[in-house]
């Protein structure tokens, strides 16, 4: 319930919101596009389905994920599904550490997971690619991917995250509540910048290498499948490996003075 009303609910209102013309100020620009949405000759490669469409996919492929990670984690036999782990509300340093913890396992999983899709042809050709044929996301495109990339991308970084950290149920409820918008607002083509403040702090968006919808448009617009920029929370792990681009240097806060450990993609935007 959590992952299904945290993936539609935002793509719905934030759908909405870029197209009311007085909030279209916010969005992020590139010199030579012409428009985000549908029938820009610079949005897609390839059809999109229909709104609708798309959102019952989304349903339909959440409701199945959901329904099958719960199946996992249960015949997993963790603790953290004991009716006592369920009831018992955790204190504020263990909440924290757990939190700190599942945070940064999930956000590394998310990124191993993306570059494996970028790197492995296999992967890339019949799994990823279609997510890729849209070039200028909106909300909704979130959807816009096979259902193995749906599985592997949006649902087996939390289901491994669990099994290995083990965390309260409710530090779990609580990244599912963070990460899973996150995906949404990764593809809402809002300009980090402008943000209103409330959802900057309820994002998290203050942590250092945070990156936003500024840092994802940019992957999908120029990487294609050249693995560059593939962090969903934090740029830290492409700064570490090595897959920041150049251009990507200046969404990363703390990183703008440093230099990519390795020379990639460098396209005028």
């Amino acid at each position: 319930f959590i992952a299904s009303m945290g993936l539609v609910v935002p793509m719905v209102f934030l759908e909405w919101f870029i197209r009311v013309p007085r909030f279209q100020k916010r969005l992020i620009t590139y010199s030579g596009s012409r428009t985000r949405f549908p029938g820009g000759s610079d949005t897609t490669k390839g059809g999109v389905p229909s709104h609708p469409h798309l959102i019952e996919t989304t349903i339909t492929k959440i409701a199945i994920l959901s329904v099958g990670g719960s199946f996992m984690l249960y015949n997993l036999k963790l603790p953290m599904f004991h009716p006592d782990r369920l009831m018992a509300i955790p204190g504020i340093g263990q909440f924290v550490r757990e939190f700190g913890a599942m945070f940064m396992l999930v956000d590394f999983l998310i990124w191993l997971v993306h570059f494996a899709s970028h790197k492995n042809e296999f992967l890339w050709e019949h799994v990823h690619a279609v997510h890729h044929s849209v070039l200028l996301p909106t909300p909704l495109t979130t959807a816009y991917a096979s259902f193995a990339d749906s599985a592997l991308n949006g649902a087996m970084p939390f289901i491994v995250g669990a099994a290995v950290a083990n965390p309260s149920p409710w530090v779990f409820y609580a990244i599912l509540s963070l990460f899973v918008p996150n995906f949404v607002l990764n593809h809402s083509g809002i300009d980090n910048s402008k943000n209103p403040f409330l959802v900057r702090i309820l994002n998290l968006g203050f942590l250092p290498f945070r990156v936003g919808a500024n840092f994802h448009d940019r992957h999908h617009k120029m990487s294609g499948k050249e693995a560059t920029d593939l962090g969903h929370m934090l740029s830290f792990w492409d700064f570490l490996f090595g897959t920041l681009s150049l251009k990507s240097k200046r969404e990363v806060g703390l990183l703008t003075w440093l230099r990519p450990r390795q020379r990639h993609l460098e396209k005028s935007s």
